[in-house]
């Protein structure tokens, strides 16, 4: 589907999107707009942020691209001013999103996606299968006795345009699994030629995500107290994650009994409620 200048998206994104997603983006919008906007006018402190795991983080993705459009673009601006800060956090994102609308919203730190060791989601493009399904062709028995007889070679690949190549959106955090679990910023590049011909269902799972990202924070947290997520709101949002107190779990709705990504954070970063932080 190709985004332009269009009265009922009244958005000018000039790339490719999975139809499908966009479809659904567009229809989410739709209905909870009017929500957004009458609890963000309600709490002008909070940001507008969406969070998803796979499906749920390429519509985050797509909505934050679809909403940040309709705040800038003069026909919208205006109406659209709430949304003009909206971010995205998403694990295991799949690639529906041309290249160059990625990069964009990686530019304005607008969408964050994480990638979990060897997962085939956020390598799950269009892109990817299509080239995989050429190599396999190029690999063919008969493919290779043609080539025998006509002596004629493989065909490069050249490098697909910006705007049709899908690779996953935003910045990149690559999860490295291990004895030391590292936690390393990536470019969209970076998932470009990699889709798995045996794809790693175990790494798309969420809470190898939440094992992943805990165990590689507890090691960063451990080298610099100082450093961003350490400060107050980061902080707060993640004693209430860890608590067990009943009060406390009501006022952040989450259950009464520790599940087990709760346990997992917790065993992980249980420390970090101890230590003096700097407010912001």
């Amino acid at each position: 589907m190709v985004w332009g200048r269009s009265s009922s998206l009244a958005i000018m994104l000039a790339g490719t999107a999975h139809e499908g997603f966009s479809k659904t983006a567009q229809k989410l919008l739709k209905d909870i707009e009017p929500l957004l906007k009458e609890e963000l006018a309600a709490n002008p402190a909070y940001q507008l942020v969406f969070c998803g795991h796979s499906m749920g983080g390429a519509l985050g993705a797509m909505c934050v691209a679809i909403l940040r459009a309709k705040a800038r673009i003069p026909e919208t601006c205006e109406a659209y001013a709430w949304a003009r800060g909206c971010r995205a956090y998403g694990i295991g994102t799949p690639a529906v999103l041309s290249r160059n609308l990625g990069e964009a919203l990686a530019a304005d730190k607008a969408v964050i996606t994480a990638v979990n060791a060897q997962d085939w989601s956020p390598r799950a493009s269009l892109s990817n299968a299509t080239e995989l399904l050429d190599d396999l062709c190029q690999l063919s028995v008969a493919r290779t006795v043609a080539r025998l007889v006509s002596g004629s070679g493989y065909a490069s690949r050249g490098p697909e345009q910006p705007e049709v190549e899908q690779l996953p959106p935003g910045i990149l955090l690559q999860i490295v699994p291990g004895q030391e679990t590292k936690l390393l910023q990536a470019t969209v590049t970076d998932y470009r030629h990699s889709f798995p011909a045996w794809p790693d269902v175990a790494a798309h799972i969420p809470l190898a995500y939440v094992e992943g990202l805990a165990s590689g924070l507890q090691k960063y947290i451990a080298a610099d107290l100082t450093l961003s997520f350490c400060q107050q709101p980061a902080l707060q949002a993640l004693r209430r994650v860890m608590t067990s107190s009943a009060s406390a779990c009501d006022k952040a709705k989450l259950p009464p009994e520790p599940d087990k990504a709760r346990q997992v954070v917790s065993e992980n970063l249980q420390h970090v409620c101890g230590i003096n932080i700097m407010p912001l």
